[in-house]
């Protein structure tokens, strides 16, 4: 493969392929064995008869060993969950561990390896650096460009959702947060009950926050949701009322 190509490459990178059967039966409507992301892996060795082999491949992340690695050696202590698989990911440019990601796709009846070449790189679309990223619990918060999800490293990494990414330093879009929010409360509206003291709080410090920065925000369906809650606290303070009233009776 041209050094150009080879270069091209994104260690730390999560891909998805662009064509549906980038290597044989892959696109098997048996498979099962497969994820559809893709982990650059480099080998190298000498066969059997002597000869020197090198080369560059992808391996779908579902065939990937647990950890991606079958060795600690050499990770500093200090990184761990994400910034350790990330690490770990970095260094499968490095033939001694790309050689054990991509002989352990011989396990698996629907092998997932892809040899790369000059022909066939640019059927790989990098998802994104992963050494840009981070976690977070709420993806929905984020603009959609900013965010992976549902990402697995590796066979039934954080099963059976995987994690979700953003990308390191980039705001929460509040329209997003704000209408998240709502939408999460929308039980409680519809039990009825009024939210707590602490989303209203959190809300109104989001709205000031949009207007100062001049970020935008769904000003209608917010004014709309508080005047939903104000009608709901009336309702609930008429209901206590007439609860203490029949108590108060017995």
């Amino acid at each position: 493969m041209k050094q150009e190509n080879i270069d091209k490459i994104v260690w730390g990178g999560l891909y998805r392929c662009k064509i549906s059967n980038p290597c044989p039966k892959y696109n098997d409507r048996l498979n099962d064995q497969k994820y559809g992301t893709w982990i650059p892996v480099h080998y190298e060795y000498t066969n059997y008869e002597g000869k020197h082999k090198e080369g560059y491949g992808m391996v779908d992340t579902y065939q990937a060993p647990t950890g991606i690695s079958f060795t600690d050696e050499g990770v500093p202590d200090d990184l761990k969950g994400f910034e350790r698989l990330v690490f770990k990911l970095n260094r499968l440019k490095e033939s001694k561990y790309g050689d054990y990601v991509k002989d352990k796709t011989n396990d698996y009846y629907y092998s997932a390896y892809v040899e790369l070449n000059d022909n066939n790189i640019n059927d790989f679309e990098l998802l994104g650096n992963l050494n840009d990223y981070e976690p977070t619990k709420n993806p929905e918060y984020y603009d959609e460009e900013n965010v992976l999800t549902n990402v697995k490293l590796y066979f039934e990494h954080a099963y059976p959702r995987g994690i979700d990414l953003v990308k390191k330093g980039v705001d929460i879009n509040i329209k997003n947060k704000i209408n998240n929010i709502i939408y999460e409360q929308g039980y409680w509206i519809k039990e009825p009950r009024p939210v707590s003291n602490y989303i209203l709080k959190e809300l109104q410090e989001l709205e000031q926050k949009a207007i100062k920065e001049n970020k935008q925000y769904d000003k209608e369906r917010l004014d709309e949701f508080y005047k939903l809650n104000a009608k709901l606290e009336e309702l609930e303070k008429e209901y206590n009322n007439y609860k203490k009233s029949l108590e108060s009776r017995g």
